[in-house]
């Protein structure tokens, strides 16, 4: 759930939602950065063209724009110290709308090389525990950390609460950015020792994320009394439907199956799709397994705009009677335009018809945690109807109910990628993960 930057680097997407990084300054010739106006560009796009954009007014960007007034002027002078607070500033204001779809796009012109720092924290009471680090690490597995910046977490609490993507839930905090721009932590070690870490790179320090990940196969392993354990073992769902439930269908003599959804994400609803017959024990649509596929676009004049150059391209590859209703389409666009949320969606593949496997399991268990996301979250949301199906563990991480995603370049090193449309269920209280998860 981490609000994070994306990078070409070594980090794969499940510890896009568990590391905290850290960047080192590049030796390489860079030009000082325009720093207001990518600023201003990031604005922009929430204020107008995000899904959400009428909450840009309580977002709180007012301090943020203060903040830029008081900065210490040394920044407008080294590219550095410039890229540095700059994404410190935009991380920390995106984090205010706890959206997992919004991302922080940068590029290798900037003035740092981001790479992973290593290891995962979980608050709990008065300290944050690594639940999760990687080989090299400087932090292992029951480290704790009990000081940020000289002060206990309860000291600083109010002023990074904003940043913590939490809704009020400790368990959900993300501590990423926080740890990831700290001056100093203290950590007491699992032997007692207490040891107090300098930010030995001060101007460089950010969270980073990998989106070019290496695709594996997931493993299905047959236990004794017919269980058969299905791990997904990626970091990226897409395209797994059908290579897991191949493997599914070639084991026998299972009556029961578990599928390890845990700190999966990737992929979309499409993905989810492949695997439904293993959770249905009857012809089910998919308007019970996911709720209808309206969506409510923001048609803003630019995402107006941009759609329509998008339905403009596909009718050059259509029939005349498809041409007719994308022609219909383009009307009802410049109709709504600028006038706030516009209804889009096919009602026709909501009544498609799930049926069940050749595979027939007694019972499916899907075990999930905050970090199980996008198609494996959609996974989760069909279980509900599902009878034969039960969901173990913490709260998913909330990916599912905005879409469409869009992107505004900030600059030539930054673009900021944000989602432009909500499904109409999450629009309800009841139904909505934003924030809160499955």
């Amino acid at each position: 759930m981490a609000m994070t930057i994306c990078a070409a680097s070594g980090v794969t997407k499940r510890e896009q939602n568990s590391v905290t990084s850290i960047s080192k300054c590049g030796v390489h010739d860079v030009q000082q950065r325009n720093f207001l106006k990518v600023y201003d560009q990031m604005c922009k796009a929430m204020r107008f063209d995000y899904i959400d954009a009428p909450s840009f007014v309580y977002s709180g960007y007012g301090k943020y724009e203060g903040m830029l007034e008081s900065l210490n002027p040394i920044m407008f002078e080294s590219p550095a110290i410039c890229d540095k607070k700059l994404t410190q500033i935009m991380l920390e204001f995106l984090s205010w709308y706890c959206d997992p779809t919004l991302h922080l796009l940068v590029g290798s012109g900037a003035a740092c090389a981001p790479f992973s720092l290593g290891y995962h924290v979980m608050r709990y009471k008065d300290a944050l525990y690594v639940d999760r680090a990687v080989e090299g690490s400087p932090l292992v597995k029951g480290d704790r950390i009990i000081r940020v910046n000289g002060k206990t977490l309860e000291e600083i609490f109010p002023e990074v609460k904003r940043v913590l993507m939490s809704k009020n839930s400790c368990e959900r905090e993300d501590w990423s950015i926080v740890l990831g721009y700290a001056r100093n932590y203290e950590v007491v070690h699992a032997n007692g020792a207490h040891e107090i870490r300098e930010d030995d790179c001060p101007h460089v320090k950010v969270p980073v994320e990998n989106k070019h990940v290496t695709i594996g196969e997931p493993s299905a392993v047959p236990h004794d009394d017919g269980v058969l354990v299905m791990k997904l073992e990626r970091d990226d769902m897409a395209g797994l439907g059908v290579k897991a439930r191949k493997q599914i269908e070639r084991a026998s003599g299972a009556t029961k199956l578990i599928i390890d959804a845990r700190g999966v994400c990737g992929g979309t609803v499409d993905d989810a799709c492949a695997l439904l017959p293993l959770l249905v024990d009857q012809p089910t649509s998919y308007r019970d397994l996911f709720g209808s596929s309206t969506l409510l676009m923001n048609a803003s004049r630019k995402n107006v705009t941009d759609r329509i150059t998008l339905l403009k391209k596909q009718r050059a590859q259509v029939t005349d009677s498809q041409c007719k209703i994308i022609d219909d389409l383009i009307e009802d666009l410049k109709e709504h335009q600028d006038k706030g949320l516009m209804p889009v969606g096919e009602a026709d593949a909501e009544n498609a018809v799930v049926s069940p496997s050749d595979f027939s399991s007694d019972q499916v268990i899907i075990l999930i945690d905050r970090e199980t996301a996008d198609a494996a979250e959609w996974l989760v949301r069909a279980a509900s109807v599902c009878k034969k199906v039960i969901v173990i563990g913490r709260a998913t991480c909330g990916s599912i109910d905005n879409t469409c995603l869009a992107s505004r370049k900030l600059d030539d090193d930054f673009t900021l990628v944000y989602p432009t449309a909500r499904y109409y269920w999450a629009n309800e209280d009841s139904k909505a993960t934003h924030g809160c998860g499955i």
